[in-house]
């Protein structure tokens, strides 16, 4: 999992050639600023690209077998 930020646009990507399991990278924007809607490319991207003002929240449940992790914008 990698965790990023700073692009003024929120997105999960979800990368497959990684050895053994998959790599996921979470990016979320600033508080405060946004980039104007505009389609950025990204072939590795799960679900819509956000470019509203939001945040990034990462949940870890340490109590799961296995350990779960729920990424939210």
């Amino acid at each position: 999992m990698l965790l990023s930020g700073d692009r003024h646009i929120s997105e999960l990507s979800r990368h497959d050639e990684a050895a053994g399991d998959p790599l996921y990278e979470f990016t979320s924007s600033g508080l405060t600023h946004h980039a104007p809607m505009h389609e950025a490319a990204n072939r590795h991207r799960v679900g819509p690209l956000v470019a509203a003002l939001n945040y990034g929240l990462v949940t870890i449940d340490w109590a799961a077998d296995p350990v779960t992790l729920r990424f939210e914008v």
